[in-house]
């Protein structure tokens, strides 16, 4: 708490304070949620936790930012410092168009739903549920958007259906009041709940007792937003609040509907497109809550200069003599052209590769008697269409390099001091490959007489003998 310097206490509960403060070093205004630890339960310090890990996870222009979380010893609170709403609450707004008897612009009111169901949408596409929303905790900024706060009883949504009941009475749907199960579809009811109060300057649903509200709540039994507003207001606030989950529209769908499109395009203000983000992973609470100082997220603050580590480029090579790359050094290997490399292999003379033989070369040795291939792209599909690279002419005459000659049994000029000796006589591979070869023509032909005779016994036709094969 040195490192901040408080200027007012914006409000007050059981558990812990909200100030507005501002931080020594870059002079910055902020806003600090002070939450009192020793009179917690742990559900409770749960809560508190899981805020900071939702805040710390977000990153849209409709939620409340989060700048930074500590642990202060002297008060024994967790203290979450925040982004300051300097245009206060919508509950705010109600309150001073009450006092002076105005209702709130319809272009406003405009601006408002659709920031909203943006913010809801993107804490829907994480799935998470706010569980809690209602005008005191939609918050405005310097130039009136609109910021969504005050998450300390969201969830996250992995299983589907939520059963834990939670939430103001005024503004939780008819499955809450129902203890049924529910899902993100309890926010829509919810912001239908806020839009109507807008319009109106009071809840859709009032009544003296919790049984008389009750009963409201769960037949959707309201009055018509004030008629001073569009038709296509009042159908937004009646798709936002029917009383069954399957007939009311996600945030998604609320905002492909053509009464929000068209009021898109008028006012002029764009759907904010933003990617999902990945959730931190949950904070354990450790038995000594002193110790949750490393466990916290890292902060935020705009001011900080965030240190990128520099991505080492990804040179692509086309040589076949090796791929690019870096040394233990972390220098870059550089390896040459392949096209200077074929002018190189296109220039050595061949006397140079008169020591190696054909057949004593290894399989790792191939690359060796073979040109590097060219970098030039090519324009085909397939590699066999590509035209190889000629290899240079090969002397008939060098020394220590076969002559073939282009008769496959004949004899061949190779240095006898220098190959392998055969494992039988030429001459002998030679008569067992013909006697193997008359075997199978014999085969074959026999095969053909059974077939043949098995056809013309099936159709009654007179065999007829096929000639043998000599």
């Amino acid at each position: 708490m040195e490192n901040f310097k408080v200027l007012k206490t914006l409000g007050s509960g059981s558990f812990g304070t909200v100030q507005k403060v501002q931080r020594i070093e870059d002079d910055q205004v902020y806003a600090l949620k002070k939450v009192k630890i020793n009179g917690m339960d742990a559900k409770d310090r749960k809560n508190a936790l899981n805020e900071v890990r939702i805040l710390a996870s977000l990153d849209h222009p409709q939620i409340i930012g989060y700048k930074d979380a500590f642990f202060d010893e002297s008060s024994k609170s967790l203290c979450m410092i925040m982004e300051y709403a300097e245009g206060g609450d919508l509950q705010k707004v109600i309150d001073d168009n009450k006092k002076s008897y105005k209702n709130i612009p319809e272009s406003q009111i405009w601006k408002y739903c659709i920031q909203m169901i943006n913010g809801i949408k993107y804490l829907h596409d994480n799935k998470i549920v706010h569980r809690d929303l209602k005008c005191a905790n939609i918050f405005l900024s310097k130039d009136g958007d609109v910021k969504v706060g005050d998450l300390n009883v969201s969830k996250v949504n992995r299983a589907g259906l939520m059963f834990t009941q939670t939430g103001t009475p005024y503004y939780a749907s008819p499955e809450v009041w129902k203890d049924k199960p529910y899902d993100s579809k309890s926010d829509i009811w919810s912001l239908g709940c806020v839009l109507y109060e807008l319009c109106a300057l009071k809840p859709p649903f009032t009544a003296t007792d919790m049984k008389g509200l009750y009963s409201k709540v769960i037949k959707g039994d309201y009055s018509r937003i004030p008629y001073i507003y569009s038709d296509d207001l009042a159908n937004v606030v009646d798709m936002c609040l029917q009383v069954s989950p399957i007939k009311r529209l996600d945030a998604k769908s609320l905002l492909r509907t053509k009464e929000i499109v068209i009021h898109l395009r008028e006012s002029g203000i764009e759907e904010k497109k933003q990617s999902s983000t990945s959730l931190l992973d949950t904070i354990k609470l450790p038995s000594n809550f002193s110790l949750i100082k490393g466990r916290l997220p890292s902060p935020k603050y705009d001011s900080e200069d965030e240190t990128i580590e520099p991505v080492k480029p990804k040179i692509r090579n086309y040589s076949a003599r090796g791929k690019s790359g870096y040394d233990l050094n972390g220098n870059l290997r550089r390896r040459e052209s392949s096209l200077s490399a074929l002018k190189k292999f296109q220039a050595k003379p061949l006397s140079s590769n008169s020591k190696l033989n054909i057949n004593r070369v290894g399989k790792h040795q191939h690359g060796r008697l073979l040109p590097p291939k060219s970098n030039i792209p090519a324009q085909y599909r397939k590699n066999y269409d590509r035209p190889g690279l000629q290899l240079p002419p090969v002397r008939q005459n060098a020394a220590g390099m076969p002559s073939l000659s282009r008769n496959r049994n004949g004899p061949r000029s190779i240095d006898s001091s220098r190959v392998l000796p055969l494992s039988k006589p030429y001459s002998n591979r030679s008569i067992d490959y013909e006697a193997g070869y008359k075997r199978r023509r014999a085969d074959i032909a026999s095969r053909q007489r059974i077939q043949q005779q098995l056809i013309s016994k099936a159709f009654g036709l007179p065999s007829t003998p096929i000639r043998k094969l000599r």
